[in-house]
């Protein structure tokens, strides 16, 4: 699954499970069976909070909120409201006594990987090491969240006419968006 690519490498992390919305029962059953200790529910949502609820830990912790949350967790923290994504969520960590210090990916790409991401920078423009790029997410699963297409493209042909390469990103059922976005610029 793309969502998981970047957990996997780290090696400090040994076992990744990426939940599938439509198997919401099995996925109730496979946290139970894993018989954790903690269950830390980084998102606080709806879906994650029946599977912290459920999930059979003895610490279920999560961010402090609406009453549902005190009926799952039974470790409550405080949200860093404004703080960069990554700095709220090792605040729930801290907020448990984990002192994670700063963070850091920390992967070591395998060899196959830094073999395909160089030929993408390549066809992309990029001839050396330390040359600049542009990787650009334009894409919203959400319409309504776009930003207009005809502003990106002039985004990405003003870095073209400066000779900045531009990388054009998107997840699964994104690519006609860039695509199209692609002919515009």
């Amino acid at each position: 699954k793309p969502a998981d690519q970047l957990v996997r490498l780290s090696p400090d992390i040994h076992e990744t499970l990426v939940y599938e919305k439509n198997r919401a029962w099995f996925w109730i059953q496979r946290i139970r069976a894993g018989k954790y200790d903690w269950v830390i529910d980084f998102l606080s949502n709806g879906r994650t909070i029946v599977l912290t609820a459920l999930s059979g830990a003895p610490v279920r912790a999560g961010f402090a909120g609406p009453f549902s949350r005190r009926l799952a967790y039974n470790r409550l923290v405080a949200p860093r409201l404004g703080d960069y994504i990554v700095d709220q969520k090792l605040g729930l960590l801290q907020g448990l006594g984990v002192h994670a210090g700063a963070w850091s990916w920390g992967l070591s790409l395998p060899e196959s990987e830094q073999r395909w991401a160089q030929g993408i920078l390549q066809k992309a423009g990029v001839k050396t090491p330390d040359q600049r790029i542009v990787g650009i997410a334009a894409a919203h699963r959400r319409p309504a969240r776009r930003w207009l297409p005809e502003r990106f493209a002039e985004v990405i042909s003003s870095l073209k006419r400066r000779g900045v390469p531009v990388l054009l990103l998107w997840g699964p059922g994104e690519r006609g968006f860039v695509e199209t976005l692609a002919r515009q610029a």
